[in-house]
């Protein structure tokens, strides 16, 4: 189970970035998201694969909220 602390601060950071998206920041939104999601997979805890479905799929909710055609390719 992803621990509280790495809940509240994936919360916090989806707010923060669907809010600059709304904003028009939308490259700082994606920014916030890109590294949330590179931080969890830099995880070696034994929750670390579901903290990173969860930022994936914030990142790509994001995408399909604010679309731009410069996003990078998925890996």
């Amino acid at each position: 189970m992803i621990p509280q602390n790495q809940l509240d601060m994936f919360v916090l950071t989806v707010s923060e970035a669907f809010g600059c998206g709304a904003e028009g920041r939308i490259p700082r939104g994606y920014l916030l998201l890109r590294d949330g999601l590179r931080a969890a997979q830099e995880s070696v805890a034994p929750w670390t694969p579901e903290l990173v479905a969860l930022w994936d799929r914030g990142l790509q909710q994001f995408k399909s909220r604010f679309p731009a055609d410069w996003y990078p390719p998925e890996p």
